[in-house]
């Protein structure tokens, strides 16, 4: 939990929304809509959504950050603005307006590993502009996983990491249910809806996918697997929020059923990891963790044939789809560059030179998040992005780790063998800024504790100090002598 909201001292507060101010909100969007709507109503209405968005999360970081996580995992990534090489999602827009009329309820303080994270961007570009790699590929770095980053690192502060934990916690469970209801009623609501002209909807919107005949669940992630993703990434937020026990189980049988509802195996067994991880985690001593992990180690591996024959599936469909895993990594790592763009890459995602695996219609695509930003930036940027999961792992095995990074080394399976697609790969980035947030609210914690305990040792040595020299003084007399500005006889 955090503790109680200090302002920040700024030149640049927000002005409260008083009555007065209302009223003449609300008036200047009456004109606009009635000046407006005959003329372009497309641009009045998406004008009008945002003032009302405005209006509803001015100078309130927790409702701008629920608006945010809302808009995760309930508006499809179709949802945006078309640019030269890029579709910008609702989530960024959402996520640049929440940031700005929230300032100065908010605190944000650069750390070692936001100065990382602005290099590993900045490195990425170097990609771009020199080595080849798409410019497509790097605005989706900066807009989706750098702003879904920033947007854990500032609303939370003003939010409260408690809020935080449990709004993800709720919203999570209410897409698992829906997910749920999706498969249970065949019904698709994200399906070819909104429409838009983008390649976002081309590629994401436009179908719905199924596993043998039968429809699997999507809600507004796009795809079974982003879905399955995004509810794997919630389990330990449910794990560690603050409701009764009872709920905790209902949550999280909720969010498995999503799962389940999805047909991705990867996302099922990200999910049970991610569970096991919490539950080492609930263990408080150093060697009883370590016997944990041992024998979870031990157990892993003695049921690895099964996890294995899991895996690869029982129909012919999911066998073609695990083959063609293990055939992109036979075939496309060698081909990763030192830096910069793999000659094979063709596209964003796609790959050319290699023999494709009969009967997969997405033979040439790169399903894998490790291997396709291998080919895209190469082998630097890739281990500039593994370096931080290793921390977490270490102070996972530690005890010193947060729930948030449980939540992102939990997915580690999933990463390994499919792509970050949609708005599952901002959550996981924003999860990262999560993690981040709550370490450096740790660290502030135990040095003012710390600080603390120092000013109460110091008096308490001082006043020991003091009452000794009284008591030689009232014995023997006679001698002066000036300790901390004061004199006192000896």
């Amino acid at each position: 939990m955090s503790g109680p909201y200090i302002p920040l001292p700024s030149s640049v507060q927000l002005p409260r929304m008083t009555s007065a101010l209302w009223i003449a909100f609300v008036t200047v969007i009456a004109i606009a809509l009635g000046i407006g709507t005959v003329a372009a109503p497309v641009l009045v209405t998406v004008a009008a959504g945002g003032c009302v968005l405005v209006a509803v999360l001015w100078g309130r970081p927790r409702v701008a950050l629920t608006a945010w996580i809302l808009s995760v995992a309930m508006l499809p990534c179709w949802i945006g603005v078309s640019m030269a090489v890029y579709v910008l999602p609702i989530q960024s827009i959402i996520a640049f307006i929440a940031i700005i009329v929230t300032k100065g309820k908010w605190s944000y303080k650069p750390t070692k590993w936001d100065v990382y994270f602005g290099i590993y961007l900045l490195v990425t570009l170097v990609a771009v502009l020199f080595f080849g790699s798409s410019r497509g590929a790097w605005a989706t770095l900066v807009f989706e996983w750098g702003v879904s980053f920033l947007v854990a690192r500032v609303l939370i502060s003003g939010a409260g990491t408690g809020f935080a934990i449990n709004t993800m916690a709720v919203i999570f469970s209410l897409v698992g249910g829906f997910a749920l209801l999706e498969l249970l009623l065949t019904w698709h609501l994200f399906a070819a809806w909104p429409k838009m002209n983008n390649f976002q909807y081309l590629v994401w919107g436009n179908f719905v996918q199924t596993r043998d005949g039968a429809d699997r669940s999507f809600w507004a992630f796009g795809h079974p697997i982003a879905l399955g993703g995004a509810l794997a990434l919630s389990i330990p937020f449910v794990w560690r929020s603050t409701y009764a026990r009872t709920v905790r189980a209902v949550m999280l049988a909720l969010v498995f059923s999503g799962i389940l509802a999805s047909a991705s195996r990867g996302a099922l067994i990200t999910g049970v990891f991610a569970l096991t991880l919490c539950g080492i985690s609930a263990v408080r001593t150093s060697t009883a963790r370590a016997a944990s992990f041992v024998l979870a180690s031990s157990v892993a591996v003695f049921i690895q044939p099964v996890l294995r024959t899991f895996a690869a599936g029982q129909t012919t469909e999911e066998r073609v789809s695990s083959n063609y895993r293990s055939h992109i990594y036979a075939t496309y790592t060698h081909q990763i560059s030192l830096f910069g763009k793999s000659p094979m890459v063709l596209a964003p995602g796609l790959v050319n030179g290699a023999p494709p695996v009969p009967g997969h219609p997405a033979r040439s695509s790169i399903d894998s998040t490790v291997l396709g930003l291998g080919l895209q930036f190469g082998w630097i940027p890739l281990a500039m992005l593994v370096i931080p999961l290793i921390v977490s792992v270490f102070r996972i095995i530690t005890g010193r780790a947060s729930i948030a990074e449980l939540s992102i080394v939990g997915q580690v399976p999933l990463l390994a063998f499919v792509a970050l697609i949609t708005q599952w790969q901002g959550l996981v980035f924003f999860v990262f800024g999560f993690a981040l947030q709550m370490a450096t609210e740790t660290k502030a914690r135990d040095a003012a504790q710390a600080s603390s305990a120092a000013r109460e040792s110091a008096i308490s040595t001082g006043s020991a100090t003091e009452g000794r020299l009284r008591t030689l003084s009232a014995a023997g007399g006679g001698v002066s002598l000036r300790i901390n500005g004061r004199e006192d006889l000896l």
